[in-house]
């Protein structure tokens, strides 16, 4: 969800042909973007999870265990990023599911991601299937080489029961972070575990995951911390907080290129809170400043230094209009954030909500931005059961901002199969 976040402050080579200076104001179609209702927030706002999960699921739909899916045409439903072009899930129609290297689906949502500044390997962190009972959910990571993939399933296995699993109270997949690995003193779970992220401390030589963690009613509204020595774990849960002792809810952590890293979160879903963390990572060192009322946030900073927050409005599961803030102050403490418009220019965003944005450097040493997103209902007939995943790369020219529906394309040539395929890499 970052530009520094994943790369630790390592300068890129980017290609820069059009965009060499702050673009004054960014021309966007459909910059009055339509009416949204508000009303519904994220999944709390139905009480607790359960009621959350049968909103957003098609009424009946029977919850299959990951493991069966792996008994379906896995060559007529791969959909590996490796295998020349990345093929977004914009509707259930044209989706099939992304896989792994072994052929099983890829279940990593709200995702993070983390190019390991020692072994230069790269991490996809994120959420496990979205099933009914909280027993199963926990953080389940994946790497590659590169971006493109393959992608290799990482962390520990779970012995369960074929009854828990037939049940989906457990998950005998590997993951990074179980239910079982929390421990809070008087609290049980099972817990809500949302939208990891995960950065690398240059300073304790440690990898330092957040999450969004609550109860199954949403009212904990927490963070919850854990360390590692190394990317793909094991990790430790340190500890849940409540950053500035304010209750947080759907988050994202962002790197400087200085290392200074930051937290956002949507505060009570009333505003967008920023706060600086610790020379170690493990807590807010201070808040820094209110934004609008947002969720699913993922920042990027330009070579230029023009800072950008891609963001969505609060709706639950429900696609709606993506925002694209430039910030026009002079650091995270004096943000003043300008809203830039929708650079996707459709009201449902290509039924999709931001969760991160990375940099991409080709072979021939070109850098763009890729935007990563969820397709959290409109990717399969089990809705929320079929959750899966839109990238994208992003324009900038002439001091516009394009994210076009692709539905194929190359990350080594992001444009080349478009009409306007002579548009820059960046800028």
């Amino acid at each position: 969800m970052a530009y520094a976040a994943p790369l630790l402050g390592l300068v890129l080579p980017v290609l820069v042909r059009g965009l060499v200076e702050q673009p004054r104001a960014l021309r966007l179609e459909q910059r009055s973007a339509p009416q949204v209702t508000e009303s519904e927030q994220g999944p709390e706002i139905y009480g607790s999870w359960a009621n959350a999960w049968d909103h957003a699921t098609q009424a009946g739909a029977p919850e299959v265990p990951s493991s069966a899916l792996t008994t379906q045409n896995k060559s007529a439903n791969m959909r590996l990023p490796s295998q020349g072009k990345i093929r977004s899930c914009f509707d259930e129609y044209s989706c099939h599911k992304w896989r792994d290297d072994r052929g099983e689906p890829i279940e990593a949502h709200g995702a993070g991601f983390l190019k390991d500044p020692v072994g230069g390997r790269w991490y996809w962190y994120g959420e496990s299937r979205k099933t009914k009972s909280l027993q199963s959910h926990g953080i389940n990571c994946y790497s590659a080489d590169s971006l493109a993939g393959p992608w290799r399933r990482e962390g520990s296995v779970q012995v369960a029961s074929g009854k828990e699993i037939k049940e989906g109270d457990a998950d005998p997949y590997p993951q990074v972070m179980r239910q079982n690995m929390i421990k809070l003193t008087g609290r049980s779970g099972p817990y809500v575990v949302e939208r990891p992220k995960v950065l690398y401390n240059a300073k304790t030589k440690k990898y330092v995951m957040w999450f969004h963690l609550d109860d199954e009613h949403y009212h904990y509204r927490r963070v919850g911390v854990a360390t590692a020595n190394a990317p793909e774990g094991p990790f430790t849960f340190v500890h849940a907080i409540r950053p500035d002792n304010i209750p947080s809810l759907d988050m994202s952590l962002w790197v400087d290129v200085d290392g200074k890293a930051y937290f956002v979160r949507s505060c009570n879903n009333t505003y967008t809170g920023i706060s600086q963390l610790t020379d170690d990572y493990l807590d807010a060192k201070k808040f820094l400043s209110k934004g609008p009322r947002l969720e699913g946030m993922a920042l990027f900073r330009l070579p230029n230094g023009t800072l950008y927050m891609l963001t969505s409005h609060q709706t639950g599961w429900k696609p709606n209009p993506l925002m694209l803030f430039r910030a026009n102050g002079p650091d995270l403490s004096d943000p003043q954030w300008q809203d830039l418009g929708n650079p996707t220019r459709q009201s449902d965003s290509f039924n999709t909500q931001p969760t991160y944005v990375v940099p991409y450097t080709t072979k021939k040493n070109e850098t763009y931005f890729v935007y990563m997103a969820d397709n959290w209902i409109h990717a399969g007939p089990g809705q929320l059961l079929d959750a899966s995943y839109v990238w994208l790369p992003i324009k900038f020219e002439g001091g516009n901002v394009f994210i076009d529906r692709l539905d194929a394309w190359d990350m080594e040539d992001p444009w080349k199969d478009t009409e306007d395929h002579n548009r820059p890499v960046f800028g």
